[in-house]
């Protein structure tokens, strides 16, 4: 339903043009609150973000899981390697190598993807309409956590501070061991951060997206030129 209010410039109708505002605003307030929205759109919202959510914890797992084994792994066999190692600069190069990749393993297994958490979604039948509106903003908190979380993956200080770790880590290898190494040692271990990174599951931050733009639907308005005045546009 489109509406169309016009208004010509006297000091009267200039202030009835503001009130029109202020009490379209309370409007599109009120149509953006849960306690607005029928029993069907609660349900309708919070399966969306359900299957999002369940979605996210599935690629989370793998995600987290795979990267511990393979960083575990790496540590592992590089401090088998430098053991054995029949010379100060494989000795070197290995060692180092396996403390990089178990400062990896720890910092992935303290830092574990918020999807790790188990979400205990609650049962959908018999619940009042109060109880439908206080589950739909539990599941919007949690979606909106994990945008967050996703968000963050791809600042500057996550890419650099890898790129810094791997710098710094490696020039130990250049100063007791050899230059081609550290090279090598870097550039393997900057890759690996990368991959590391951009493969981080990060699909719940344009669910979260999506979601906001389907729930603001309600009233829309914008404002349009007369030749005495303005023209309110109201569509519902």
């Amino acid at each position: 339903m489109e509406l169309l209010f016009n208004f010509s410039w006297s000091n009267t109708d200039v202030n009835n043009f503001f009130t029109a505002l202020l009490l379209l605003f309370s409007v599109y307030t009120q149509a953006s609150d849960l306690n607005s929205i029928t029993e069907i759109e609660l349900d309708k919202r919070y399966q969306i973000i359900k299957n999002s959510l369940e979605n996210e914890q599935q690629k989370s797992y793998w995600w987290q899981h795979g990267w511990e084994t393979a960083y575990g792994i790496s540590s592992l066999t590089q401090a088998a390697k430098a053991f054995d190692a029949d010379n100060s600069d494989d000795e070197i190069r290995f060692g180092v190598g396996a403390a990089k990749s178990a400062i990896a393993f720890g910092f992935i297994l303290t830092n574990p993807l918020p999807a790790l958490n188990i979400d205990k979604f609650e049962a959908e039948p018999a619940l009042s309409r109060a109880e439908k509106i206080s589950r739909l903003e539990r599941a919007e908190k949690r979606i909106q956590i994990r945008a967050q979380r996703a968000d963050n993956i791809h600042t500057w200080a996550r890419h650099g501070s890898a790129i810094v770790f791997n710098i710094l880590t490696s020039s130990i290898i250049s100063i007791y061991g050899n230059d081609k190494d550290a090279i090598t040692s870097a550039v393997s271990g900057i890759i690996a951060s990368e991959v590391n990174i951009w493969t981080q599951p990060s699909g719940v931050s344009k669910d979260w997206q999506k979601y906001q733009a389907v729930s603001a639907k309600g009233v829309s308005w914008f404002l349009l030129p007369t030749s005495n005045g303005i023209a309110l546009n109201v569509t519902f």
